[in-house]
């Protein structure tokens, strides 16, 4: 059976499960015939296949922008079998029933999708990610829901996704947060004075959202919420600010109520309406107009979240794939 793996990784996690997948595959005989890092251009044409498999982070409750980018524009076919993996900290959200639906808006005849837990790297939210053996368990379940994802390739199991009821309340979050995170997060990542000017953040980020300005990193609009500058920084210098966070939030309080002021004489609907534009656009604009400022102010104590470990997959880790 001939197979493709098409993914994105931020900070490790999805990566090793594709890099699992694929040897899985061909230890039980399967040929895989391309390993497609998203970040990369496709193939000129697709090369033919039994199954294609899609692996994917999920970040806040569903799909990263660029991944929903990138299923948005994937070639249409008609009737090309699919298996979507959503990788998680513990709840795959939306990711796995909005992925299915792309897929299918592509053409995808998508026969299975699976959750695979994998340690946390949402740093804002935990204190530290799973160790010692907590860890190693969790790791060990990985591998046991992959290898059981995997038997759609010789038999095929109903397609299961999250519960209607479950979507829902997972998107009422998913999709204000998925133009937080594009249009806002990023303007409130900061560099700290331990910065040592390596450029890694920059050269490494997936959407090249991060240039060097006076010799430190400088977020524009259009971060996907990965974390891998955050991850990926070998003296531990950037964090997410309070300070950029809470101008976002006052943003959004002025918009929404200088909005609903300005437009009340449109009617009740216009004006509840107008207010909502108010607080989204406030939102980024108080982002914007913070990081403008931390340009140029001292970027230490008490401007950023608390220090927290950056556990990525260790070397030891990547060689059990």
């Amino acid at each position: 059976m001939k197979t493709a793996v098409y993914y994105f990784s931020g900070c490790g996690n999805t990566e090793l499960i594709a890099l699992k997948a694929q040897k899985k595959m061909q230890v039980a005989g399967h040929e895989v015939v391309l390993m497609q890092n998203i970040e990369r251009p496709l193939p000129a044409e697709l090369p033919q296949t039994d199954v294609d498999f899609f692996i994917m982070p999920v970040y806040f409750f569903g799909l990263s922008a660029n991944v929903v980018h990138y299923l948005n524009h994937l070639p249409v076919v008609a009737g090309r079998k699919a298996v979507l993996l959503a990788v998680d900290g513990g709840w795959s959200g939306t990711a796995r029933r909005y992925g299915a639906f792309l897929l299918k808006g592509r053409g995808y005849e998508v026969i299975s999708t699976s959750q695979i837990v994998m340690p946390d790297t949402f740093l804002p939210l935990k204190k530290s990610q799973t160790e010692g053996e907590e860890r190693r368990q969790v790791l060990k379940q990985a591998d046991e829901q992959l290898q059981t994802a995997l038997e759609v390739l010789t038999h095929l199991p109903p397609l299961k996704t999250e519960s209607l009821p479950l979507f829902i309340l997972a998107a009422i979050v998913y999709f204000p947060v998925l133009y937080w995170i594009r249009h806002v997060m990023g303007l409130c990542f900061v560099s700290k004075s331990t910065c040592i000017h390596c450029d890694r953040c920059a050269r490494n980020c997936p959407k090249g959202v991060i240039q060097m300005k006076n010799g430190r990193p400088h977020w524009s609009k259009g971060c996907v919420g990965c974390f891998r500058c955050v991850q990926f920084c070998p003296v531990a210098a950037i964090d997410l600010s309070w300070y950029g966070i809470g101008a976002a939030v006052l943003g959004a309080m002025f918009g929404w109520v200088l909005f609903g002021a300005f437009f009340v004489y449109l009617g009740p609907f216009m004006d509840g309406l107008m207010k909502w534009v108010g607080l989204f656009l406030g939102f980024a604009a108080g982002a914007f107009v913070y990081q403008q400022l931390s340009l140029r102010l001292p970027t230490d104590k008490g401007l950023v979240m608390a220090s927290r470990k950056r556990i990525v997959l260790s070397d030891e880790e990547k060689r059990l794939s």
